[in-house]
């Protein structure tokens, strides 16, 4: 159920975002790399510079996929790597062509594979593409490709991708009850088995049994005091 309500936010197939409403209509393939913001020209001039280099890494560690795209091979080290900024997570980016995909991220995945799913709701059936990374043999999580299947349209974590946080910290597992009070959002539930915010072009998904009492939040104790966020959807 709730990768159903999923789709439904941020599939590629021509579905809008919650919140969103002109549907989020095709992708760039062009993406500025987020930097950190630091106080003085000269730190944030050598931040800009160690972007560019393992930028230019990437590509010249290029290699041909089974399926014959290619695929850069990106070695990156520190938690920084592990922060979702301006939809980058590494050298992973919503916009980017899967052509572009890195084979690997250190620390982060050690594959991927291209998948099409079938899935269905009270209105009908639809398919997607996915793009699955996994480290060791198992999902950390998944992209969902936009409507032609050449472009990522947005980076989906959950379960084995509590590592990954966003830039202020939050990440899957975090308290519910402390997400409702440190962002203001409006909470929407599909009546399906999730509600969601979204803050910007995240979206947080809790599972709709840790809510007490209602079907949409308007406060912090409508969530179960253990209750915490089950998903974190990056759109670009």
């Amino acid at each position: 159920m709730a990768a159903t309500m999923l789709l439904a936010a941020c599939g590629g197939n021509g579905t809008a975002a919650p919140g969103d409403a002109d549907g989020n209509e095709g992708v760039s393939a062009t993406m500025t790399e987020g930097t950190s913001e630091v106080e003085n020209e000269a730190a944030e001039a050598e931040g800009t510079a160690e972007a560019t280099d393992a930028t230019e890494a990437t590509k010249a560690d290029g290699q041909t996929a089974a399926d014959g795209t290619t695929a850069a091979t990106a070695k990156e080290a520190g938690a920084a790597d592990f922060v979702v900024r301006k939809g980058a997570l590494g050298a992973l980016k919503v916009g980017m062509s899967v052509k572009e995909v890195p084979a690997s991220i250190e620390g982060l995945y050690d594959s991927w594979e291209r998948k099409t799913e079938t899935f269905s709701d009270m209105d009908g059936e639809w398919t997607e593409t996915l793009l699955i990374f996994k480290k060791g043999g198992k999902k950390v999580f998944h992209c969902f490709l936009d409507t032609d299947g050449k472009k990522i349209y947005s980076l989906v974590l959950e379960g084995a991708a509590s590592h990954i946080m966003t830039e202020d910290g939050i990440h899957v597992g975090y308290p519910a009850r402390d997400l409702f009070n440190q962002k203001r959002m409006k909470w929407e539930t599909y009546f399906e088995g999730t509600t969601f915010g979204k803050s910007g072009n995240v979206i947080y998904y809790v599972n709709s049994d840790d809510l007490v009492g209602v079907d949409i939040p308007t406060k912090a104790s409508h969530f179960k005091p253990g209750a915490k966020i089950s998903q974190i959807v990056i759109l670009k």
